[in-house]
């Protein structure tokens, strides 16, 4: 019976994480951007250093986490709709083209195009 609060978690992570991601997006353009030095933390997890920026998308940690739901009893983990949004924010990570998933990206003028 949990099993059916998957599918519209899912739903819901996919529809709010597709309008919270994209950069050019209303409710993104409106999120506090909360950055430490080099490290960015919000809305997007960024670590500059030697030139390169390491970006880490929150596809990549969502898959960690839900792993992790897997093996471990963290409560808020444990619910099928925590779960749920988490996939659903997984397959919007992977439904985006190709080169906006690039995990480095170099600063220096040559290599910006």
């Amino acid at each position: 019976m949990e099993y059916l609060s998957l599918v519209p978690a899912t739903a819901l992570g996919y529809l709010t994480f597709r309008a919270t991601t994209n950069p050019n997006a209303r409710i993104r353009r409106k999120l506090p951007n909360i950055k430490v030095k080099r490290l960015q933390l919000f809305p997007i997890i960024r670590l500059q250093a030697f030139g390169k920026t390491l970006h880490l998308h929150h596809w990549v940690n969502f898959s960690l986490l839900l792993v992790l739901s897997g093996f471990t009893s963290i409560a808020i983990l444990d619910h099928y709709f925590t779960r749920g949004l988490l996939i659903g924010g997984i397959i919007q990570g992977l439904t985006l083209p190709r080169g906006q998933r690039r995990v480095f990206a170099c600063r220096c003028p040559h290599c910006i195009n």
